[in-house]
């Protein structure tokens, strides 16, 4: 969960202006798949070593602003965002052998992040 804006007190509408950020890693576990089958594919790398512990890092993020409705009465508390996640799993062919995995990715249809607000009572 991302804190978004701290110091709500409700019951209130609250602007929501701080961009929403989801990243995700993928790592090269797989022994049919090499670092050259990755950087084929057009994957950004972290740290270019070419072993296995080898990984890439993507990420979305979405600067536009939400008006969120805060309903707790007399409450103090932050807005928090967890991004949606649209996993699938699958088979295909790399290399002349068999590959299979999960892949999970923000959903963000047109670069808007897909998720849930919520108000997270401190006092």
């Amino acid at each position: 969960m991302q804190q978004l804006v701290a110091g709500v007190y409700g019951p209130a509408s609250v602007l929501v202006s701080k961009p929403r950020v989801q990243g995700w890693t993928s790592s090269l576990n797989d022994s049919s798949l090499t670092f050259n089958d990755a950087r084929a594919m057009g994957l950004p790398f972290s740290d270019g070593n070419g072993g296995e512990d080898d990984f890439f890092f993507e990420s979305v993020t979405d600067g536009s602003s939400v008006t969120w409705p805060v309903t707790a009465e007399q409450k103090t508390g932050v807005i928090g965002f967890t991004s949606i996640l649209r996993c699938s799993r699958g088979r295909g062919r790399c290399n002349g052998a068999e590959v299979s995995g999960e892949v999970c990715t923000p959903w963000a249809p047109s670069g808007t992040l897909r998720g849930e607000y919520t108000f997270i009572a401190t006092s």
